[in-house]
C-alpha cells in the first residue's frame, strides 16, 4: 500500500476497504507539493490534502478533496478531475477479466470507492463519476468506453444511492442509461438500496449489512418503454384488493376525499363546520354519525377573531384542532400562492377551508383558474388528507363559478333552509325558525354515500341542534312492517299500513314516497312474483 494520510486511510476503511485492493488500485495520498499544480491556486489554498484514484485503463485521475469545497456558484464539490479530461468508465482491479465475458452480468455503481467496495465482495462493479457521467457533456450517447464492453444478451445491474426513490434526478440518469443499454441488446435491472436519514450507497450497505444481504435485495428489470412503465393493474388484480372506502364521518365526509360543502350566506355553515371538526379532532361522533379521530385545521380566510373565539368557546376547545386565521402572523397562505405546498407538509389531518372564494385572487368564474387550485387539493389529498371546501351559492341558491369546481371535487354536500323536516325543498323566505337541511348535493364518487340519510338542524339559542322529524316514528312503524322473507307489493304494503297503523291511502302514498326518499326501504322486481316489492334498506336483496 501507498503511503497514505491518516485521513484518507480512514475515509477508505469507512468504505469497507481493505489493504488489498487499496493497493491493487494504486490509491495514493498526493504529496503537498504537487496539490496546488493540480488544482491551481484558488482551489489549493482551501483544500489540506487530496486522495487520488488512477483509471489504469488509460491513466486518468480523479482526486477526493480534503476537506470538501464550495465553487463560486456555492455548490459543493467533493472531487475533483483536470478540466478537459473528459469522463470515463472506473475499472476496479481484477473486472478486465471478466468483462468480455456477455454472459456475466456487471454491476454499474457511482464513484470508485463503491466500485471497488462491490468487487471487494465478489460483486462485478464499474463506477461512474456520478449520476450523468455515463456520457460525455452535451451528448446522450453512451461513453466511448462502453464499446469496449460486450452488452448485447448482457444482464447489467445499476444501482444508485439510496435517494433514488425520492431524486427525480436520479431517476431521470437511471431511466436514460437504461434506454441506451437496451439499445445495445442489455437488459437493464435496477437493484434498490434502502433509503435512510443520511443518503446510502453500496459501500455504506455493504459495510452495515453484508454482502449476503445485498442479494437479497429487489431486483426489477427496468422497463423503458413508456407503456411499460405504467404498469397498469388489470381489473382482475383491482378485485382482488383488498381496499374499501373509509368514512371521516360516517356516510357524510369520505376520508383522502375532497367535499365541496355548498350553502347561501347565513345559514349557518361555518357554525356547522367548527362543530364537525370538534367532532373529527376529539373522535366523538357528530349528531350520531361515527368519525375517525384526526388532526383537523381550519384555515379561515374570512371570519374576524371574536366571531372565530365565540364559535369555539360554545362547542368547546381541543389541542387537537389548529384554526389558522386572519389575525395570526403570519396569515393564512393562500392557494394561489407559491408557498402554498405548506399545507403539504402538515401532519395529516382534516382541512377546512373557509371559504374557497377567499382562499385564492384568482378568478371564480375561470375553468382554468378553479382547475389550477383544485390540482393541488389534489396534491394535499394525496398526502393523506382530507379536504372540505366551503363554497358559496348564489342568492338564488344556484352554483356559483365555474362548474369545474364542482366537476373535479369527489363528494358534494349542500346546507339550505327547507319548508321543513323530511323536506328537500328549499325555502324561499328568511324564517329562521324553519329547519336546515344537510344532505347530497350533487355527485359523489362514493356509492355508499347514497345510504346517508338527510340531516336536519335547528338553531337554539345559538347553537346548531339536531330537528326531530315528528312523522320519525310511524316512518319507523311502517318500516317494521317490511318482511324481508317475503317482502309485500304496494298493495299489500297499502293494506298492512292501514290494519296496523290504521293509515289512509293518500297518506301512505306520501310516507312511501317520504320513506324512499330517506332511503328507509327500496323497491325491487321479485323474480318470483314478476311484481315490485318493498324491503327495508338493511336488508339483503332478495
Amino acid at each position: 500500500m501507498h503511503d497514505l494520510n491518516p485521513e484518507h486511510r480512514t475515509d477508505l476503511r469507512k468504505s469497507g476497504l481493505n489493504d488489498e485492493i487499496v493497493t491493487a488500485a494504486n490509491i495514493y495520498s498526493v504529496p503537498p507539493r504537487d496539490i496546488q499544480k493540480i488544482l491551481g491556486k484558488s482551489y489549493a489554498d482551501k483544500v489540506t490534502s487530496l486522495l487520488a484514484f488512477p483509471y489504469q485503463q488509460n491513466g486518468f485521475r480523479r482526486y477526493k478533496l480534503f476537506p470538501s469545497i464550495k465553487d463560486k456558484d456555492g455548490h459543493k464539490v467533493k472531487y475533483f478531475q483536470p478540466p478537459g479530461s473528459g469522463v470515463h468508465l472506473y475499472y476496479p482491479p481484477g473486472i478486465e477479466t471478466v468483462i468480455p465475458d456477455p454472459s456475466i452480468p456487471l454491476s454499474f455503481v457511482e464513484g470508485e470507492k463503491k466500485s471497488l467496495k462491490g468487487y471487494q465482495e465478489g460483486i462485478y462493479t464499474i463506477g461512474i463519476g456520478g449520476i450523468w457521467n455515463w456520457k460525455e457533456k452535451g451528448s446522450d450517447e453512451l461513453l466511448p468506453d462502453f464499446d469496449n464492453i460486450p452488452l448485447k444478451g448482457r444482464v447489467i445491474n445499476l444501482i444508485p444511492d439510496g435517494d433514488y426513490r425520492t431524486n427525480k434526478n436520479v431517476q431521470k440518469a437511471v431511466l436514460s442509461l437504461a434506454q441506451k443499454l437496451k439499445e445495445r441488446g442489455a437488459t437493464p435491472y435496477l437493484i434498490s438500496l434502502p433509503d435512510g436519514e443520511e443518503k446510502i450507497g453500496l459501500d455504506d450497505f455493504l459495510v452495515n449489512y453484508g454482502v449476503s444481504e445485498f442479494w437479497e435485495l429487489l431486483h426489477e428489470e427496468i422497463k423503458t418503454d413508456p407503456y411499460e412503465r405504467l404498469n397498469l393493474p388489470s381489473s382482475l388484480e383491482i378485485s382482488r384488493l383488498e381496499i374499501k372506502v373509509d368514512w371521516l364521518v360516517k356516510n357524510l365526509i369520505p376520508k383522502e376525499s375532497i367535499t365541496l360543502f355548498h350553502s347561501i350566506g347565513g345559514v349557518g355553515k361555518s357554525y356547522l363546520m367548527y362543530g364537525l371538526a370538534k367532532s373529527v379532532a376529539e373522535g366523538k361522533p357528530f349528531f350520531d354519525l361515527e368519525v375517525i379521530k384526526t388532526p383537523v385545521y381550519v384555515i379561515d380566510f374570512e371570519n374576524p377573531l371574536p366571531e372565530i373565539v365565540d364559535r369555539v368557546k360554545k362547542d368547546g376547545g381541543s389541542e387537537n384542532l389548529r384554526i389558522w386565521n386572519l389575525s395570526h402572523d403570519p396569515a393564512p397562505i393562500r392557494f394561489d400562492a407559491e408557498e402554498w405546498i405548506i399545507y403539504k407538509s402538515f401532519p395529516p389531518g382534516l382541512f377546512i377551508i373557509d371559504s374557497l372564494r377567499s382562499s385564492h385572487l384568482l378568478e371564480e368564474n375561470s375553468s382554468k383558474d378553479a382547475s389550477l387550485i383544485m390540482s393541488r387539493h389534489k396534491e394535499i389529498r394525496a398526502k393523506g388528507n382530507t379536504v372540505i371546501l366551503i363554497h358559496h351559492e348564489n342568492k338564488l341558491g344556484g352554483y356559483r363559478g365555474s362548474t369545474a369546481w364542482f366537476d373535479l371535487a369527489d363528494h358534494i354536500l349542500k346546507f339550505s333552509r327547507v319548508k321543513g323536516v323530511g323536506s328537500d325543498e328549499d325555502a324561499t323566505e328568511d324564517d329562521f325558525n324553519l329547519p336546515i337541511r344537510l344532505g347530497l348535493g350533487g355527485k359523489s364518487r362514493f356509492s355508499s354515500a347514497m345510504e346517508l340519510k338527510p340531516m336536519y338542524f335547528r338553531f337554539v339559542d345559538h347553537q346548531l341542534c339536531s330537528a326531530g322529524d315528528p312523522e320519525e316514528d310511524i316512518l319507523k312503524k311502517m318500516g317494521n312492517l317490511l318482511d324481508p322473507i317475503n317482502p309485500p307489493n304496494q298493495t299489500e304494503f297499502r293494506k298492512l299500513a292501514n290494519d296496523n297503523l290504521d293509515l289512509k291511502r293518500k297518506t301512505f302514498d306520501r310516507l312511501l314516497r317520504k320513506g324512499e326518499e330517506r332511503n328507509l326501504w327500496y323497491s325491487k322486481r321479485s323474480r318470483e312474483r314478476n311484481k315490485l316489492v318493498y324491503l327495508r334498506t338493511e336488508n339483503e336483496g332478495f
